[in-house]
């Protein structure tokens, strides 16, 4: 299966609402960063609303170095949790989608998921994020087995032409896991073939290598209730070899060139 790409990179409900009337609250369970001893809460009381954009982007850069870059961060554990408060507190779009998906992937920190929910909540409508932290919401109700808002918030994934959620979708309802996802456990209420299969034949036709590939070797292998035919397979392995190039997709022509081969 070919690499995923780059798309998810971008670079908790009511506890969270008191913090905005400035009123003391503390969001999800305790907090330990990259294997860091101490632990804390993140807390919103006192929250200061009197920074610029600019500003809020400087210390966005800030924290995400002192959090991500090879340093003692112990040393800088206050630092960084004043940060995110404030970050947090002034609803800066780029750290609440950092925050909700690092506390949902577990990279920083061990905040519930209602937490990360209540982050991506207050971003589902932004034009540069709102379809990331859709797409992590749906995620989390996959887990929670709500499948109706799984199906809502990637049909509104669909419609926007996310295709981190085209693909992800279309691989739940084709083999009840997710491929970007692609855990355990088997949620068979999403199995749906058909809208699999033409879920992952729009993205293929508007540029996606990674379907075109998996429609490619579904052609080919005969998969999913697709008949074989090796004039599709073709087609779409062909695709994926000229889009290689423009998305720079590791491995994708290996791929593609070990169906073509049994082809011609």
């Amino acid at each position: 299966m070919v690499k995923m790409k780059n798309y998810l990179v971008t670079t908790l409900g009511l506890l969270f609402f008191s913090c905005l009337n400035n009123s003391t609250s503390t969001i999800g369970d305790s907090s330990s960063f990259n294997g860091g001893n101490q632990s804390d809460q993140i807390n919103f009381s006192n929250c200061n609303k009197e920074y610029t954009s600019k500003e809020l982007d400087s210390i966005y850069l800030r924290t995400i170095d002192l959090m991500y870059n090879d340093i003692d961060r112990e040393l800088f554990f206050r630092e960084i949790e004043d940060n995110k408060r404030l970050l947090i507190c002034n609803d800066h779009e780029g750290s609440l989608l950092l925050f909700g998906r690092d506390y949902y992937l577990g990279e920083v920190g061990n905040l519930s998921l209602d937490s990360s929910k209540i982050l991506f909540f207050r971003i589902i409508n932004s034009e540069e994020f709102g379809a990331e932290a859709r797409f992590y919401l749906a995620e989390i109700h996959l887990n929670e087995k709500k499948y109706d808002k799984v199906s809502e918030n990637f049909e509104e994934l669909v419609k926007s032409d996310y295709l981190p959620g085209i693909i992800e979708y279309a691989y739940l309802k084709i083999t009840g896991h997710g491929y970007y996802f692609n855990r355990e456990i088997s949620h068979k209420k999403m199995l749906d073939s058909e809208r699999g299969v033409n879920l992952l034949t729009y993205a293929a036709n508007i540029g996606d290598v990674e379907a075109q590939i998996e429609l490619g070797r579904m052609y080919f292998y005969g998969e999913h209730g697709i008949e074989v035919n090796v004039d599709s397979s073709r087609k779409y392995l062909k695709m994926a070899i000229e889009n290689d190039d423009i998305w720079g997709i590791s491995g994708a022509s290996d791929n593609v060139n070990e169906v073509l081969d049994k082809i011609d």
